[in-house]
Formats: structure tokens, sequence, C-alpha cells
């Protein structure tokens, strides 16, 4: 379940320290690339929650398979893209077959463990990420420097070729799937409120990003107001986007808020820490791969203490102690001069690393806490919903704030986009722990024992 897991990760990290190449390759603007960075997220996000209802319907296994061919398929795209458009048309197809893949491999994974040792499993799963995430910017920036930009999606094939069959022999028919004693959640949602859903995601990145007068940011703005009307109006009218017993465990708000948090954050210190290295420190892209270590390597590190900070502490407690370490540390590197000490900055983001992958990892269980087993696809597709939006808006704003205030030998672009997403984290922090709060009171205060059963 790991391998198409790592495929993706390898090309999430590693995509911010490509854009600098691709951009002198391609002749691209600031904006272009962010779409590039971008139409993933967007084309991921849109689907998710359609693609977690239909695994908890028909089974993991089918869409699985087809989530990762696709992936390898759309990889070869980007690889042979010939312009900008082209590239970002094969990342939005890289979206679509994640989505297909992301929530069933972590929905077989609970499956497959109890509640006792689902903390560890899920630790595991996120370790495997932290580690595409860890060599990602380092197989992007070695690949940048010797063979080009498009050599780093051909990586992906392989990975892809060799997991499909493995999970074709390895996952038996029918995992995932509704059994004897089993029924799948009943649907209520609409096509109508899933493509809101979709139309939203876009919109909105649009009216955050958007770099040419208030016009360009007004009408994707009353676009995803509009959409905001449509899923309100569908909730009353009892169709909900995402089926009820997804969203109703114990820490499944504070598990949202985290995840649109965190991620944020993290692409803001993907995205503008790539230009900060390459563009005002004039670093190649393997320096600035091997720089990225300190942070990614951290992320994958947190994978393997979370379970215990979990049982300990509580998902609640562990969402909110693993945004203020990710708070503390995109903080500092927003502080830190760009011209300052090499190791002030490995400091940065080694903090700021663990701190996220903490985050992923305790959000991730918390989603999952007291689910009904036939939801937990969905509520996967849910968690990772609020992610790419926070992803989609933290590219977009991060993007914005860089080409307003500009990069120049001070940095002052890339400092601003790291204040806003330290506050951004910060506030996820106190989210977390108030929503947290608020459940435990509901639930009869329940504490981290009750927590590990």
């Amino acid at each position: 379940m790991c391998l198409p897991l790592l495929a993706q990760s390898l090309d999430v990290s590693g995509m911010g320290l490509l854009l600098p190449s691709i951009g002198d390759d391609l002749h691209a603007t600031d904006t272009a690339l962010a779409w590039v960075m971008n139409a993933n997220a967007l084309a991921f996000g849109a689907l998710l929650l359609t693609a977690g209802r239909v695994a908890d319907r028909i089974g993991s296994r089918p869409l699985l398979l087809g989530g990762v061919a696709g992936f390898g398929v759309a990889s070869l795209l980007c690889a042979f893209a010939p312009g900008t458009g082209w590239l970002v048309a094969a990342r939005a197809l890289q979206g679509v077959a994640s989505s297909a893949c992301f929530t069933t491999s972590l929905a077989v994974v609970d499956a497959t463990f109890d509640e006792r040792h689902r903390p560890g499993a899920i630790g595991l799963w996120g370790a495997v990420s932290g580690a595409g995430s860890a060599f990602g910017p380092l197989v992007a920036g070695a690949l940048a420097d010797s063979a080009g930009w498009r050599w780093f999606f051909v990586v992906n094939v392989p990975l892809c070729a060799v997991a499909v069959p493995v999970i074709a022999i390895l996952v038996a028919r029918g995992t995932g799937a509704p059994g004897p004693g089993r029924t799948p959640a009943r649907s209520t949602g609409s096509p109508v409120g899933l493509l809101a859903l979709g139309v939203g995601f876009v919109a909105v990145s649009l009216a955050v990003g958007a770099s040419s007068g208030p016009l360009a940011r007004l009408v994707p703005f009353v676009i995803a107001l509009a959409c905001a009307a449509v899923l309100l109006r569908e909730h009353r009218r009892h169709r909900p986007v995402v089926t009820p017993a997804a969203v109703e465990g114990p820490w499944s708000q504070a598990a949202l808020a985290v995840g649109f948090c965190s991620t944020w954050a993290f692409a803001a210190t993907i995205v503008v820490g790539s230009g900060l290295l390459q563009d005002v420190r004039g670093m190649t892209p393997l320096q600035a791969g091997v720089t990225f270590l300190a942070f990614s390597g951290a992320f994958a590190l947190a994978g393997a203490a979370v379970g215990r900070l979990v049982r300990s502490a509580g998902p609640g407690r562990a969402m909110a102690v693993a945004m203020v370490v990710a708070a503390a540390g995109t903080l500092a590197l927003a502080a830190l001069r760009p011209s300052g000490p090499l190791v002030a900055l490995v400091v940065a983001l080694a903090v700021a690393g663990f701190g996220q992958g903490l985050a992923f990892d305790a959000s991730t269980t918390a989603s999952l806490s007291r689910i009904p087993g036939p939801a937990t696809a969905e509520a996967t597709g849910a968690e990772q919903t609020s992610r790419l939006l926070g992803s989609v808006l933290g590219v977009a704003a991060s993007s914005a704030i860089v080409v307003a205030a500009g990069s120049g030998s001070t940095g002052a672009g890339p400092r601003v986009a790291l204040l806003v997403a330290a506050a951004v984290t910060a506030l996820g922090a106190v989210a977390a722990r108030l929503l947290s709060t608020a459940s435990a009171s509901a639930e009869g205060n329940p504490g981290p024992a009750q927590a590990r059963h």
C-alpha cells in the first residue's frame, strides 16, 4: 500500500525544487508555475470525496489498481509535455489518478489493523510518505542538475509498474468492500454538490492567487460564494457532499482544521523555500535539495513518534502539540535573513518539518477514530480534501505575495509569505485544542486512556 504513496509524496515534495528549472526551460511566468504546482492539488481535491465514496461501495482494490496505473501514465505525459499548458493538463491527470489511489491505500491499512494497532500502522504509512518527502527534493535537485527536470517524472513510472502487480497479488479481492454484516454508508450526496465543490476549489485558488487587478479576484470570489451557497443548500436538503458518518467522530472537526492549516504552511515552505534557496541564496537545485532534507527528513522521522504521542496524550492534544511545533519552525524561517547562517536555516527547517510530520499523522489518526468501517475511505477523503484546500491556498497566496512584494536580495516576499503561513499554523493549533476540548466535553471527557481503545 505504501508504494503508490511513495510515488505521490516524491512528486509533491520534489515539485517545488523543479519550478525554477521548469520556468527557465518553458519560459513560464510565476503565475503559470503556480498552476503547474496547483493543477495536481485541484484535481485531487475536486474528486477525492467521490473516490472515497466509490471505494466504500465497490471496494478499495479496483480503484487502487486503476489509480496507480493512471498515475504512472500521467507522469509519462508530464515528462514529455511540450509546453506549460500541456504540463498543467498532465499534472491535473496526475491529481485525478491520485484521488483514486490515496484514500484506498489508507482504507486497506484501516481494514487490516484494529483500533489499538492502527495508530502505529498509520504512523508507518505516514513514515513512508515522509520518506518520499525526504528524498523528493534530493531526487528532484539531482535530476534537474544532471539530466533535466523531465526525468523527475520518469521516476514515478517504475514505482507504479512494480506496485500494480504487487497490489493485484497481495490485496485480496473485495478488500474494503461491504461484506457480511457490513453495509455501505448510505450516500445522500448529489452530483451537483460534488461539482460545486470542484468548481469552488478552482475559484478559491484563482481569487487568492490572482495578480492582475481587482476584477480578476472579484469574479472567482463570487463564483466561490455561489458554490458555497449550493453546498449549503444541498446540506439543508439532507444531501451533504460528505456522508455524516464520515465526519462525526469525536476529533473529526479538529482533524479537518489541522489538515487545512498544516498543509498551507507545508505548501508555503516547499514553494517559497525553494525560491529562497535558489533565487535568493543562489543554490543549485541539488544544493537546495540537500538543504531541504532537514525539513523532509524530520517529516519522515515524525511518523515513528506519532503513534506513541497519540496513545499517551490523545488525538486532540497530539494535534495541538504538533501545530505548535510546526508554527514555531515556520516562524523561525520567516524571521531568518536570507543571507544568514545556513545552520540556523537548517535547524528551522527541521523543526518545521517535524511539526508538519506530527500534524499529518496525528490528524490522519484522529480523522479515522471511531468512524464506522464502511465510511473510512470517505473520512480519509474528507480529511485530505481539507488538506488539499490548505495546500491550494498556500501555494496561491504565497505566489501572489512573492509577486507583489518581490523576492530580491532581501527575500521580502518569501519572508512575508512564510510569516502568513506561520500565523495560519498557529490558528490551527488553537482550533485543534478548542475543538478537541469541546468534543471531549460532549463525549463525557474521554482522556488519553480512552483514546487508546
